[in-house]
């Protein structure tokens, strides 16, 4: 799945690219230029590692078993989550439940009920402060921010304008959602 990618995470931080970006402005850019649009700020990140993937697959294939039983949609990055006029964000993994899979086309119009972050060293801060204050305040209902490096996973709930909870759980334990019923969501497999 990581094919060509170092076995190492990319150590380095986002960094800002322009400022004084809207949503049009973003979502009109290559592609290639499209990262992370937090209240008008672009931000680069370098490419996941190995260690990410494997997280990340493990969590998918969780993920698609439950859109199966229950319906919703899930989606991951680089899908769009156009979050107002000047934030667009690309979880690493996003799902709606049944009834909201419309605001899902080629970009995700409006709050997931559910976003998953894996992290990286270079990502940590970023995802943890920056991102995951930006879900929180659009709408955003849970969020999971997933530590391969301490193979942990911090489940945040909120209210769609801020989180209101917080539980961490280690690779092997139950996910404690809200949203979805993925027990421990394929991590068990993947502890060091």
């Amino acid at each position: 799945m990581a094919l060509g990618r170092s076995s190492e995470q990319d150590d380095t931080a986002p960094i800002v690219v322009r400022e004084g970006v809207t949503a049009d402005e973003y979502l009109a850019m290559p592609p290639s230029q499209q990262h992370n649009l937090i209240d008008g700020v672009l931000y680069k990140s370098g490419e996941p590692g190995v260690r990410h993937d494997e997280v990340l697959a493990a969590i998918v294939s969780a993920l698609a078993s439950y859109v199966l039983e229950a319906g919703g949609k899930a989606f991951m990055t680089p899908m769009q989550c156009r979050l107002g006029t000047s934030t667009v964000l690309q979880p690493d993994l996003g799902y709606v439940v049944p009834g909201h899979e419309g605001m899902v086309r080629e970009q995700v119009f409006g709050a997931p009920d559910l976003v998953v972050e894996v992290a990286s060293k270079g990502t940590r801060r970023f995802d943890n402060e920056l991102k995951l204050a930006a879900y929180a305040r659009n709408g955003v209902r849970e969020a999971w921010l997933v530590d391969p490096d301490n193979e942990t996973v911090i489940v945040y709930c909120g209210d769609g304008t801020k989180w209101l909870d917080r539980q961490l759980v280690n690779f092997g334990a139950d996910i404690p959602s809200e949203v979805v019923s993925v027990d421990q969501a394929g991590l068990l497999a993947l502890r060091r």
